[in-house]
């Protein structure tokens, strides 16, 4: 898989992910077996639709299902492999999803804010006898 850091945009991070279509094949044909065991039509017996007629009669839905369930899956792995935690949900944009060829999109999300907290010695008091723990609570705030 490959990824590109994009401009930050108002809070938000971006990746331009692609992957090969080797690493999304298997949940490509998942979809497609899902689709034949569930899908009836006229002149065929529940569960013996031909592959073939399935993935042209349902193409659209197919792809739709793949580009969701890749987004989801490879989207989150490529986050976590910048080393940061997304908050909320990834918005895909700017998806291309065709059988056979690379899997190209861009995934935008919140990065979880890191948060460095002070060593309570480490925080000066007036000599008034304010109390460390109120001085901590304030700088959080």
């Amino acid at each position: 898989m490959e990824q590109t850091a994009l401009a930050d945009e108002n809070g938000y991070r971006c990746l331009s992910i692609k992957v090969p279509w080797e690493e999304i094949a298997v949940d490509y044909d998942d979809l497609v077996t899902r689709y034949v065991t569930t899908v009836h039509l006229t002149g065929f017996r529940s569960g013996k639709v031909p592959r073939k007629v399935i993935e042209q009669r349902f193409h659209k839905e197919i792809m739709a299902d793949l580009s969701v369930r890749t987004v989801q899956r490879l989207g989150r792995e490529a986050v976590q492999e910048t080393g940061i935690e997304a908050l909320g949900p990834l918005e895909a944009s700017e998806i291309e999803c065709c059988k056979g060829k690379a899997f190209r999109a861009k995934v935008r999300y919140i990065p979880k804010p890191e948060i460095v907290l002070t060593e309570l010695d480490e925080i000066f008091t007036a000599e008034d006898g304010a109390d460390p723990r109120d001085l901590i609570s304030f700088r959080l705030l």
